[in-house]
């Protein structure tokens, strides 16, 4: 493959919320960003941005800094600019139907009653967009404590373990195209 891509995490802004559940998709654009020696996240499409080429492909990242429920905002102004097409635009997000540590490519459908993903549908008119879902489990009680609560400490000894198989889902997702990424990935 050749051209470009947006890869966006999504997470809320600020420290309180920075290690939470909600903000996986962040931490893995973050990671990496730093494992394929991105230069420094700048303000830029009301989020953070930074990009880095990964042999003849473009890689643009975006941190939307607009909270969750209005990462959309964040996304369209990246989009635009990035002269992408939607099958470029790939979304890191939690997913309260995985449990944790489990990673799951998919491209379209349904958004799961995701905020994020429903702020990126609305404003882009579509869901065909590509996600990596990263789980962390439903919890028992309430969902808003769950994914706005820090990781145990069990979860974040397994983190850089699920952000190093995620890395190199994305990197198959970037070379070789969704289907081969689903086939090897899906199901880890």
């Amino acid at each position: 493959m050749e051209g470009s891509f947006l890869l966006v995490g999504l997470g809320n802004p600020g420290s309180e919320y920075a290690n939470t559940r909600h903000n996986i998709g962040a931490m893995l654009l973050e990671y990496i960003a730093q494992q394929w020696h991105a230069g420094s996240f700048r303000k830029k499409y009301d989020g953070f941005f930074t990009s880095t080429d990964l042999g003849n492909i473009r890689v643009n990242f975006l941190f939307p800094q607009t909270y969750m429920n209005l990462s959309g905002n964040s996304v369209k102004k990246a989009f635009k600019n990035s002269n992408i097409t939607i099958d470029r635009l790939i979304i890191l997000h939690d997913e309260a139907d995985l449990e944790f540590g489990k990673m799951k490519i998919k491209v379209g459908g349904g958004l799961a009653g995701h905020n994020g993903l429903r702020s990126i549908s609305q404003q882009l008119g579509t869901n065909d967009f590509i996600r990596i879902r990263l789980g962390v489990g439903r919890p028992a009680s309430s969902m808003t404590k769950h994914v706005l609560g820090r990781f145990s400490q069990l979860e974040r000894t397994e983190i850089k373990e699920i952000f190093d198989t995620s890395l190199k889902a994305v990197e198959a997702l970037l070379l070789k195209g969704p289907s081969y990424a689903m086939n090897t990935f899906n199901g880890l």
